[in-house]
């Protein structure tokens, strides 16, 4: 699924105007226009404020896909254990912003589901999402260790299903 795509189907879901998002994400109407046509690739950080203007969790979703997708071999091209400094720091930063949000998060769960406020929905969305973008780091972290170490990470990962799967 393109990107533009993704957006799209946002936009139809939310019934939310172009013109909204682009004055919440301070973009040009223009940029987002590229982006849902398929002519210009977005940037995570625009992605992410586009993401909290449209409010959609779906969107969070197919986001994460579709960028851990072009990420994961990107990033374990450019990245190796001479510059694991980085990983680190990516991975020290999204479980920061995660545990951030543990308290609160887990006072929102102790409210019955009928019973939570729009606030304590928004805030039980965002910490799946922090706590997804850690998942990812760590995933980022693992891939560029297997090849680090010439470890095919399929196949590790395959194995430990199938051990978790019996147990």
């Amino acid at each position: 699924m393109k990107l533009g795509n993704v957006l799209r189907g946002s936009l139809e879901r939310t019934g939310k105007q172009m013109k909204v998002v682009a004055v919440e994400t301070r973009q040009s109407k223009q940029i987002l226009s590229d982006y849902l046509n398929n002519r210009r690739n977005i940037p995570i950080d625009k992605a992410k404020k586009i993401t909290e203007s449209m409010d959609d969790p779906q969107l969070n979703q197919e986001l994460a896909a579709l960028f851990f997708k072009a990420l994961a071999p990107r990033t374990t091209k450019d990245l190796s254990s001479e510059n694991v400094f980085l990983l680190d720091d990516l991975k020290n930063f999204e479980e920061q912003d995660r545990v951030s949000l543990e308290e609160p998060t887990l006072k929102a769960l102790m409210v019955p589901m009928k019973s939570r406020s729009v606030e304590q929905e928004k805030l039980l969305n965002k910490y799946a999402k922090e706590f997804l973008e850690e998942i990812a780091s760590e995933l980022v972290y693992y891939l560029v260790f297997c090849k680090d170490a010439d470890l095919d990470a399929t196949e590790m990962i395959e194995k430990i299903n199938v051990k978790n799967l019996k147990g």
